[in-house]
């Protein structure tokens, strides 16, 4: 919304209105003659066209910054301008005053503390976080990030290949799997699986990756929605089974339980 463009025409109308409140008109509502001083400043009959053509911009300015309006107004265009002058002085106060009401009176929005992140993250950010190095608590966040999957898958891979073999949705031989429990055929287990696989390679691309090569100082508001995107991936992970290296997709648990002849 342009505040500056919304002040400049309600002040431009209050000025019509001031002009023509100040002259008499006939009981017509047209404009009598009026004083030399005013007819100086503008003709009559341009000063009566500038107020019509105002009128509906500065009526739709009010509604927009929801400034009551009169129900009724006369058809003396004098007695008009009079009331109207004085609804262009409550809009140019809102309208200043717009940006300071929306930020003091707005709602307060929900607020998520850091501390409540995932454990694996924000234990190994938390040290950090008071030196103002954002930058580099996330990267350990994500380094801890990957140890923990890594312990729970019993993989040697690290970091973007970790995430990238173990959460592939498609059993390999020899290969251990983080799946979600459910049926692997269905399109909820597989929105799920593929969404930790894509989002878990997109965090240690975009978020890991770019924290350990990057030299330049991450603002603790970009840092902490990069510490939520970790700490999404981290209870996601949790919510994984480890199944057997193998085509096999049950648990490995409940595959290791199985007595073979």
């Amino acid at each position: 919304m342009n505040l500056k463009w919304m002040v400049e025409r309600i002040l431009a109308f209050r000025t019509t209105c001031v002009l023509i409140s100040l002259s008499p008109s006939r009981i017509d509502g047209t404009f009598a003659p009026e004083d030399p001083w005013i007819a100086r400043l503008a003709p009559r009959p341009d000063l009566e066209a500038r107020y019509r053509s105002q009128l509906p911009t500065f009526l739709k300015i009010a509604r927009v910054l929801e400034v009551a309006l009169p129900g009724t107004v006369p058809v003396d265009v004098r007695k008009q301008a009079r009331i109207y002058r004085r609804v262009t002085d409550t809009a140019l106060g809102v309208a200043r005053d717009w940006e300071l009401v929306k930020k003091n009176l707005a709602p307060d929005g929900p607020t998520v503390g850091a501390d409540q992140f995932h454990p694996h993250v924000w234990a190994a950010a938390e040290p950090l976080w008071g030196t103002g190095q954002f930058r580099v608590a996330v990267g350990a966040a994500a380094t801890s990030l990957s140890a923990h999957i890594a312990q729970k898958a019993g993989s040697d891979l690290v970091d973007r290949a970790l995430v990238q073999d173990v959460f592939a949705p498609k059993a390999t031989s020899g290969r251990p799997r983080l799946h979600f429990p459910g049926d692997p055929n269905s399109d909820l287990w597989r929105s799920r699986q593929e969404g930790l696989h894509l989002t878990a390679q997109g965090a240690f691309a975009g978020i890991r990756n770019v924290a350990a090569h990057s030299h330049e100082e991450w603002s603790e508001q970009y840092a902490l929605e990069m510490l939520a995107v970790l700490s999404v991936v981290a209870r996601w992970t949790d919510q994984t089974e480890l199944r057997a290296g193998s085509t096999d997709a049950r648990p490995a648990a409940q595959a290791a339980g199985e007595i073979r002849v």
